[in-house]
């Protein structure tokens, strides 16, 4: 796309505008949403890029060449079959188990956020139970499609157990809702409330009234692969990058992503996506602003800047096929990169370890710091 935009002069947001499409052209099935358009002209909003000149060399700070590039994703939503188990207890809390596992991306918080989610609990009081092949069976983690179908197995087990609590609220044993509707029913704060009447009860009452220890319910969530509509994430991201021309440095001075992510499970971890998101080969394409284009690798980087005391340092983890691999640390007032490979106690180079795990210190006498992209 972007070297068609640079033979045609087309800019290369107009480009993928004007060639937006409603239907997947892979398979012919209309989009289930699709949101390229607004992540497109949102992101080009934000980095200001109505305000970039395409001609090479045409942009500069000072001594250094400005280049500006962009780049459009999509990604799939992996389909497959996934089984859990929600338990209410006792004293009010919940415990999720499957399958499944959690290979460092959060799947223990995603999990336990969904079952508090659904049960009307606080996150605190649900426990989640993951990777022993005697829990109900799920598949592994890989194909960012954990979140997605494990997660839609523990909403599925949760709205079971929470919908046998209500029938417990409606019909058992002194029912404090008896004579009203499930849909009057609502669960917040570890409560069921029938708000018409000014009623609540917690799970933990409830479930003493009727001489219950638990209530379990099972979750089994077996989507059919490939659905009437094609399902995918869309996003938009936009990068500059400063260029030194006479020693043929290059560093990122800024990006803006622009994401449909659908709806994000947890607060805090829409905070870390957004520090530290994948930037699909915008950097790449920023190049192009500064000579004409000419195929090449392009290399997928997870990148944040960050300043402290004075010097700005680029801190760039270097991905190969979600692996996160090491770090390459560029800072202002040193002529190389300073390398850190992952965890502590593994090798580095140019640093010293000062026990803040992903930290890393300037070896030059600005001693500007900065923690983990």
């Amino acid at each position: 796309m972007d070297e068609l935009a640079y033979a045609t002069g087309v800019d290369p947001v107009a480009l993928r505008l004007l060639n937006d499409t409603a239907i997947d052209p892979d398979t012919g099935r209309p989009f289930s949403t699709r949101a390229m358009r607004k992540c497109l002209t949102e992101g080009a909003a934000r980095f200001g890029w109505d305000k970039r000149t395409p001609e090479p060399r045409s942009m500069r700070d000072g001594r250094y060449l400005i280049g500006q590039g962009m780049a459009a994703a999509i990604y799939t939503h992996w389909r497959w079959p996934a089984k859990a188990r929600v338990t209410l207890r006792r004293d009010g809390s919940a415990l999720v188990e499957a399958g499944t596992h959690d290979l460092g991306t959060g799947t223990y918080t995603v999990l336990q956020q969904v079952a508090a989610d659904t049960l009307g609990l606080p996150p605190e009081n649900v426990t989640v139970r993951l990777g022993d092949t005697r829990l109900p069976t799920s598949h592994a983690s890989f194909g960012s499609a954990t979140a997605a179908n494990a997660g839609a197995s523990v909403m599925l087990a949760a709205k079971a157990v929470r919908d046998r609590a209500m029938q417990l609220a409606l019909t058992g044993r002194d029912a404090p809702f008896a004579g009203s509707a499930t849909g009057d029913v609502v669960v917040s704060d570890g409560r069921l409330v029938l708000a018409s009447k000014k009623l609540d009860v917690t799970y933990a009452d409830l479930l003493a009234h009727n001489g219950l220890s638990s209530l379990t319910a099972d979750g089994d969530y077996d989507p059919v692969e490939q659905g009437p509509k094609a399902v995918f994430s869309f996003s938009a991201v936009f990068a500059e990058v400063h260029v030194d021309p006479d020693l043929g440095l290059v560093r990122l001075n800024r990006y803006v992503g622009a994401y449909d992510c659908g709806r994000s499970t947890t607060g805090s971890s829409r905070t870390e996506r957004r520090e530290s998101c994948d930037v699909p080969t915008s950097v790449g394409r920023s190049r192009s602003a500064l000579a004409p284009r000419s195929p090449g690798a392009e290399i997928l980087l997870c990148v944040r800047r960050v300043v402290r005391r004075g010097c700005a340092h680029l801190a760039v983890w270097v991905h190969f096929f979600g692996f996160r691999l090491a770090r390459r640390v560029h800072c202002h007032c040193s002529p190389g990169p300073i390398i850190r490979h992952r965890g502590r106690g593994r090798s580095r180079s140019r640093m010293h370890d000062d026990g803040a795990g992903d930290a890393f210190s300037c070896p030059k006498p600005c001693r500007g710091s900065a923690t983990g992209a």
